[in-house]
């Protein structure tokens, strides 16, 4: 880009010089002041400006065209033009341009104005017209999708309008959503990601591994299926927030930001207990018949009967 700028600067510049040498006596003034501000112009247009802006008049029997160049761009008010957009921000809207005042080929004038809008989830901004080259601030107070236009408008400065054209471009920022995943209950276990693939089967990838809670940024309207993966010791009870129920499994649409958390108990250890009131009965073909009891142990929800030293057939 910089060496096609470089190039048509030159060549402007050489035209003129060679217009100017060969001394002919009808050049027009008017195209020379025009030839030396579309060399300036197109040079910083290539380099620096997004929008090549022009607009083309009519007086004294003849049609100028005047030349600007325009940009903006939107960034964090702390200065960060990397980070992604979070609920809260507020971003800066900053426009470029040419100077705000430049000379036509017939000695008059035209200046750039601008002008900015912001709509979005609970924004709603406006403004009127003023010179090129303003900062405005805007907060984004909610997730989702917001429209940032900026109108140009090169004219004259005399209010004749010689001049007069619009030219309006538009960016969309967007504020994803946040889930964060939370961990309840007695137990211990983690929380992974079902990745779908076409005719492959699922695979998993890990999100968060309690006890501590994990966000994940996620995009706007997506949807996610986390799954509730319990450790040796404990068992999984179910879910709560945005999740409800004792599947494992869970989607969840990021229309929002979100509040999981999977619920797991403390499995207890074994306990070994010693029956009472053994009755034992001999029957025939060395059959026996054991009556025991023991105690209702609480918090137990099974129980298994094993004979120390061997398997116990019944």
């Amino acid at each position: 880009q910089y060496a096609i700028a470089l190039g048509v600067l030159i060549l402007c510049i050489i035209l003129i010089i060679v217009l100017i040498k060969i001394k002919k006596k009808h050049i027009d003034s008017k195209l020379l002041l025009l030839l030396v501000m579309l060399a300036g112009s197109l040079g910083v247009a290539q380099t620096a400006r997004a929008y090549l802006l022009s607009v083309t008049g009519f007086w004294d029997g003849e049609f100028y065209t005047v030349y600007a160049n325009a940009d903006f761009e939107i960034f964090k008010s702390n200065g960060s033009r990397t980070a992604a957009f979070g609920v809260g921000d507020t971003i800066t809207i900053r426009d470029y341009g040419t100077a705000a005042y430049m000379r036509c080929a017939n000695g008059a004038y035209v200046i750039v104005h601008s002008k900015a809008s912001v709509s979005g989830p609970g924004v709603n901004i406006s403004e009127s017209y003023g010179t090129i080259g303003r900062s405005r601030n805007a907060r984004l107070g909610s997730v989702g999708n917001y429209m940032v236009t900026l109108t140009f408008r090169i004219s004259d400065v005399s209010g004749a309008v010689i001049f007069r054209k619009e030219y309006t471009y538009s960016k969309t920022i967007t504020v994803n959503p946040i889930l964060t995943m939370n961990f309840g209950g007695t137990g211990t276990g983690s929380i992974d990601q079902t990745i779908t693939a076409r005719n492959r089967p699922n695979t998993y990838t890990s999100l968060c591994t309690g006890p501590s809670s994990c966000s994940k940024t996620l995009p706007f309207n997506s949807s996610i299926t986390i799954n509730a993966r319990n450790s040796p010791t404990s068992r999984f009870i179910s879910w709560s927030g945005a999740c409800t129920g004792s599947n494992i499994s869970c989607t969840v649409v990021q229309n929002s930001s979100k509040n999981v958390t999977a619920n797991f108990e403390l499995i207890p250890p074994d306990t070994f207990l010693t029956p009472s009131n053994i009755v034992k009965t001999l029957g025939a073909c060395n059959t026996h018949t054991i009556n025991f009891s023991w105690d209702i142990m609480s918090g137990a929800t099974s129980y298994a009967i094993s004979r120390l030293g061997g398997p116990l057939v019944l």
